[in-house]
């Protein structure tokens, strides 16, 4: 699994990894070098990142849902220090892909029902 998440032209993250192992890496030269970013929380993700996301440069999160087929929560981690420090939740929904639009982050979501859904996420800065 790799995900990986620019907020400009410069700064970006990256998290890769296997179930249970998953590590964030950040840049600030457009991809040039790569840093690993120490983040404990993400230690206690039972499953692989689906999607890595930031709205600023403080303000991320990281989504990492069950298995194909298998409707669970989404574990969500989200950080609002740039990913040094990482708060987890569980959703109801299976994210599928988000983008972030004038400071809040718009997903492609699921909740194993038919149809589709959009989840809206209104972050706010610390």
């Amino acid at each position: 699994m790799r995900e990986l998440s620019f907020l400009d032209q410069d700064r970006g993250w990256l998290a890769a990894g296997r179930e249970d192992d998953i590590r964030l890496f950040g840049t600030v030269d457009g991809g040039k070098t790569w840093s690993p970013m120490s983040a404990d929380a993400l230690k206690s993700v039972d499953r692989a990142a689906d999607v890595v996301d930031f709205v600023s440069e403080k303000v991320g999160f990281l989504f990492a849902a069950g298995n194909a087929g298998e409707q669970s929560d989404t574990q969500t981690l989200y950080t609002s220090d740039g990913g040094s420090h990482w708060l987890k939740q569980n959703l109801p929904y299976s994210v599928h892909s988000c983008e972030a639009f004038e400071g809040d982050l718009l997903c492609s979501a699921s909740s194993g029902k038919p149809g589709f859904g959009v989840l809206t996420l209104h972050p706010r800065e610390r």
